[in-house]
């Protein structure tokens, strides 16, 4: 089980990786998305916030947008920020299954995290 999870793993950075390279992938609304993600799981949050902040301007009520921007707010560890889009979507009815991610699980010690979402993200 150890060695096929590492496998998975591998595979995922290197997927990681390849996105970071593509220039091409920097246009258009799903490829930014990816873009911004792979940013923020690469520990590059200078680029993947300014990222984030262009998304919302192109679709401020887009879903998939908000919930990019949640990740990547709460990957960069901009507590607040994850918690504010992280608290619109499930409002607008967002299941757990959507937050089962170690990322949303580092809101739940804070206390501007709401009782809601605690109960859609915390164990």
């Amino acid at each position: 089980i150890i060695y096929g999870a590492a496998r998975r793993f591998a595979r995922c950075v290197k997927k990681l990786q390849l996105l970071l390279e593509t220039k091409k992938n920097k246009t258009g609304l799903i490829n930014q998305q990816y873009y911004a993600l792979a940013l923020a799981h690469t520990n590059q949050a200078e680029k993947a916030i300014p990222l984030a902040h262009q998304l919302l301007r192109d679709a401020p009520s887009d879903t998939y947008v908000k919930y990019t921007v949640a990740q990547v707010y709460a990957l960069a560890k901009e507590w607040g920020s994850a918690i504010y889009y992280s608290q619109q979507l499930v409002d607008q009815g967002m299941s757990a299954e959507w937050f089962n991610l170690s990322a949303f699980e580092q809101l739940c010690p804070h206390t501007q995290t709401s009782e809601k979402l605690k109960d859609i993200i915390c164990d």
